[in-house]
């Protein structure tokens, strides 16, 4: 499970990049900084559960037990919901309009399933990538 997930963390963290480089010109604007924050506050709970992953398999130096069995799948699961939280962010980081504090909108936010997530209640369009299954941007105008 480690070494599936150490993948994950990979994608995540290329991600991350991209939308770091794409959302450089726009590092002064609040918003920036704040979904930079928030992206990187999701990359670091992938590493937090991919690292833990990594320990408890101790080098595959372990006794299988109960307790274990029901560890892996939960560090498994948080890593796997981080990743796809720390894609949505990045997706949101890069995509973001330059100067949206300026036009007085919130540029765009990625929408998923999860309602805690869901920023964006009204659009007048909206960009859907064909492979991207957990949400979609949405631009306010």
């Amino acid at each position: 499970m480690p070494l599936i997930m150490s993948v994950y963390l990979g994608v995540a963290g290329r991600a991350a990049t991209i939308a770091r480089k794409k959302a450089g010109a726009r590092a002064d604007e609040p918003e920036t900084r704040m979904l930079a924050g928030e992206m990187e506050n999701r990359h670091s709970a992938v590493a937090l559960a991919v690292d833990d992953l990594v320990r408890l398999a101790n080098g595959l130096d372990f006794a299988p037990d109960a307790a274990l069995a029901s560890r892996v799948p939960t560090r498994k699961t948080l890593a796997a919901n981080a990743v796809i939280a720390t894609a949505e962010k990045a997706l949101e980081l890069a995509a973001m309009p330059a100067s949206s504090a300026r036009r007085g909108s919130s540029g765009c936010c990625v929408t998923s399933t999860a309602p805690s997530s869901n920023r964006c209640r009204t659009s007048r369009s909206s960009f859907s990538p064909g492979a991207w299954r957990w949400g979609e941007i949405r631009w306010k105008m």
